[in-house]
């Protein structure tokens, strides 16, 4: 058999429920949740464009404050033409003092005239070449020799010549002293930079009286003959260099 309608009264029931029942569906704290961050989302953007707005006014006051910085810099030039004028006018009385100073020129022209004298005096010492320091005999010549106490042949780079203790070394050659030593083999040594250039080497001396930097003119005292440990007897090693080599003291004396 076919089913019975229902009656209108069950379905008019159904959906008088269906339409009291609440939207389950829909969540209260969302909505609260989701109406807070738009209104946080408005504020945000009002914000952000009245900071921009705010901007866009200032622009045009920064433009109308840099021509007035513009037109200042120009004023500060215009004084230092003043001042270089003034400078100007200052040096123009400095070149008419000038004059003034000229006759003070003859009084220096007096001192140039002592150095010729000296420059003359090196060149006639070297002319003349230097003297002999000590008169007296040649016990070693310049050169290879055999020496007298070591029996044995050696390179001489000076004179030995022989005196008596005590017996005044004169100056070879006019000179400076440059150094007073003692050397291993040739005892007491007075070394002495010649006018001419060169070294003189004055060596187996007793004493001397001579410092470093002292002048000499040839025939001064150098000190006094005297010995070494390996040539005991009296004499003075003389020695002369030039340019890093020693040369025979006998060619050079005139």
């Amino acid at each position: 058999m076919p089913s019975k309608p229902m009656p209108i009264f069950i379905w008019r029931d159904r959906l008088q429920k269906i339409i009291r029942r609440p939207l389950f569906w829909i969540n209260p704290k969302a909505v609260v949740t989701a109406a807070g961050l738009l209104a946080i989302t408005v504020l945000l953007m009002v914000t952000v464009i009245s900071g921009l707005m705010s901007r866009e006014r200032e622009k045009p006051i920064e433009i109308t404050h840099s021509p007035k910085s513009v037109t200042a810099t120009p004023v500060a030039p215009v004084e230092k033409p003043k001042t270089s004028v003034a400078e100007k006018s200052q040096a123009v009385p400095s070149a008419a003092v000038s004059p003034a100073a000229a006759p003070a020129s003859p009084k220096v022209a007096s001192q140039p005239a002592v150095r010729p004298k000296a420059a003359a005096d090196a060149v006639s010492a070297q002319i003349k070449g230097p003297i002999w320091p000590l008169q007296g005999e040649i016990k070693l010549p310049f050169g290879w020799v055999e020496h007298p106490v070591y029996k044995d042949w050696r390179y001489h780079a000076g004179l030995d010549i022989s005196g008596t203790l005590g017996q005044p070394v004169a100056a070879a050659m006019d000179g400076k002293v440059e150094n007073v030593y003692n050397d291993s083999s040739y005892g007491l040594t007075v070394l002495v930079a010649g006018a001419d250039h060169r070294l003189y080497y004055y060596g187996s001396l007793a004493s001397t009286r001579l410092e470093k930097g002292a002048s000499l003119h040839a025939g001064d005292v150098i000190g006094t003959v005297g010995t070494t440990l390996g040539e005991s007897y009296p004499h003075v090693y003389w020695a002369v260099k030039s340019d890093g080599q020693y040369l025979d003291p006998a060619k050079l004396v005139k």
